[in-house]
């Protein structure tokens, strides 16, 4: 899928037949990045019939970034309460990823649901991709509500991040390295990198290699890669080259490189790793870093 060979298409499409549903997952969003219109029927199917909750998310995804007649609709019906959480999640961010206007009402309502924490989580991210004007007070009342969740609280920040909101550019360092909620750091940490045209790869760094919490660490990974700051290029590649540092903290600096090298491409899909079910930090980043 990152290669971009579109004809690999259909031997991908073949792929999500597979018995095992990591293959499934894999080979739903490579066609995603291939924009494989030739195979919208098959990711249809998928985000219809799986039976793994992730393969129909992700290809919720998917099906956003192909686009074509009837994807909105389709993406909306999935937002029903029949569908499982996850998957209710992976269509409020889709129709953010549609980029179209129309679907920020909605998405505004979804953002505000108290019953519903990572849907709503996910509908505030779409919001932030479709940098909505009118959703930056809603996502700030979100974020300053100490009586929600503190993941809810953090996708609001995130989102806030994305829109470039100046009412949270000046609290960004301070929440990144908040000393309370480890959730509310982790977004502080990965909105760091989220904030157009914010250099923080110094307070970056200072994250990926001083904090404990492997969520913030996998946080301040992305991010690296998502503020394509190269001011940190040389001090990551002295960590990788060094023997004298630990090879969790050099494997670290890697995947940083990496998020580099791609250029910082957005990864919103991170945001909901942990409503996943992924057991790590490292695995979540690595599985979503070539995603988008």
């Amino acid at each position: 899928g990152r290669i971009g060979e579109p004809a690999a298409a259909p031997a991908l499409a073949a792929a999500l037949d597979d018995h095992q549903a990591e293959v499934r997952r894999a080979a739903v969003s490579a066609l995603g990045a291939l924009r494989a219109v030739s195979s919208r029927k098959a990711v249809v199917e998928a985000f219809t019939g799986d039976p793994d909750t992730q393969v129909r998310g992700l290809a919720a995804v998917s099906l956003a970034r192909i686009g074509g007649t009837g994807v909105a609709e389709l993406l909306k019906s999935g937002l029903g309460i029949r569908h499982p959480r996850a998957v209710r999640g992976f269509c409020a961010l889709a129709l953010g990823l549609l980029g179209d206007p129309a679907n920020a009402p909605l998405l505004r309502g979804l953002a505000v649901e108290r019953s519903e924490s990572s849907v709503a989580g996910a509908a505030a991210i779409a919001l932030g991709l479709l940098r909505d004007p009118l959703a930056a007070r809603v996502l700030r009342k979100v974020a300053e509500d100490r009586s929600l969740d503190a993941d809810r609280r953090g996708y609001a920040v995130e989102a806030l991040a994305m829109m470039g909101d100046p009412f949270l550019r000046a609290r960004l360092r301070a929440l990144a390295r908040e000393t309370g909620a480890a959730d509310v750091r982790r977004a502080g940490t990965l909105a760091l990198g989220l904030y157009p045209g914010l250099e923080a790869g110094r307070t970056l760094l200072a994250s990926l290699f001083e904090e404990n919490d492997p969520w913030v660490k996998g946080a301040a990974v992305a991010a690296l890669g998502l503020s394509g700051d190269r001011g940190v290029l040389d001090s990551l590649v002295g960590v990788v080259s060094s023997s004298g540092f630990r090879s969790e903290a050099r494997k670290d600096a890697l995947w940083a490189l990496a998020g580099l090298v791609q250029g910082g491409r957005p990864s919103p899909v991170e945001m909901l790793a942990r409503d996943l079910n992924y057991r790590s930090a490292g695995r979540a980043a690595r599985a979503v870093a070539f995603l988008f």
